[in-house]
């Protein structure tokens, strides 16, 4: 099992220019699936506006918040919605994919960027993965040698601007 990259998310804003300037009230929206939306309310939980039990797992839920001290109103809609709604909310959380489509660059238009774990145990780290009895096969082998090159990251780099980074 390789960790070949992963797409950090963002907090975009086109009200404001800093988490600090969110205010009581304020809206955002997250993706309303439980995985995509339990991940956007540990951005948001990152970024000091929320408060999450490390119990709730990488998917926490909207219930599982045990403080939201600006009393934001949070907004589920559908992942690719959630740059489109940019005009309409305070802020969005969105995956990198829907950010790059929507002309958007998670690096250069984030009041706040998910980062990659330090410790490399990052939950949403997309992997290539193989059955075990396939593991040392040398296709595969060549394959994740070959992925992870600086070719292959300069052309991530290039071609996503931000939006997808490696995790090797």
């Amino acid at each position: 099992m390789e960790k070949p990259y992963w797409r950090p998310w963002a907090c975009i804003s086109r009200k404001v220019k800093s988490v600090s300037e969110i205010k009581t009230g304020d809206k955002i929206a997250i993706p309303n699936d439980l995985v995509n939306g339990g991940r956007a309310l540990r951005v948001l939980e990152k970024a000091g506006l929320l408060t999450i039990p490390a119990s709730a797992g990488p998917t926490p839920l909207i219930t599982d918040i045990t403080a939201n001290p600006l009393k934001l109103e949070i907004i589920e809609v559908e992942a690719a919605q959630t740059p489109r709604l940019l005009d309409d909310v305070t802020a969005s959380i969105v995956n990198g994919g829907h950010a790059v489509d929507a002309g958007l660059n998670p690096d250069r238009d984030s009041i706040a960027l998910e980062k990659q774990s330090e410790n490399g145990d990052n939950p949403y780290i997309n992997i290539l993965a193989v059955r075990t009895s396939e593991k040392d096969d040398p296709v595969y082998k060549r394959i994740v040698e070959e992925y992870h090159t600086d070719v292959v990251k300069g052309i991530i780099q290039s071609a996503y601007k931000g939006a997808f980074t490696t995790a090797w």
